[in-house]
């Protein structure tokens, strides 16, 4: 049984889209709100990073060549985003700037780095 579907569902789409509504949704303080958004991000990037390796084992122990399509190629390109996304935002919830200081800032919004 190909556990890979089942992990990148759980993880991506329902913990995710939980993390997503989670920081504006629930009725708790905004650094609780933030905590639980973090924590349910990083599950998520927890799953679909076990997703990724479970692909991968499979395809190595069933003699199948890895990443030898578009699915492949976009999946590992979102988990990549994803986790980096998710780096970021642990790195500002502790008060340090990784990629620019202008992204210092409490809100996902686009900033021109410049």
């Amino acid at each position: 049984m190909q556990v890979h579907p089942v992990l990148m569902l759980i993880g991506f789409i329902i913990i995710g889209s939980e993390a997503i509504m989670s920081y504006k949704t629930l009725p708790w303080s905004h650094d609780t709100n933030k905590t639980v958004h973090l924590i349910l991000h990083a599950v998520a990037l927890f799953l679909g990073s076990f997703g990724v390796y479970v692909a991968f084992k499979f395809h190595n122990e069933s003699g199948i060549a890895n990443l030898y399509s578009l699915h492949s190629w976009v999946g590992l390109g979102a988990i990549i985003l994803y986790g980096l996304q998710v780096i970021r935002t642990k790195s500002l919830a502790f008060g340090y700037s990784i990629f620019c200081e202008s992204w210092n800032l409490n809100s996902h919004s686009y900033l021109d780095c410049s």
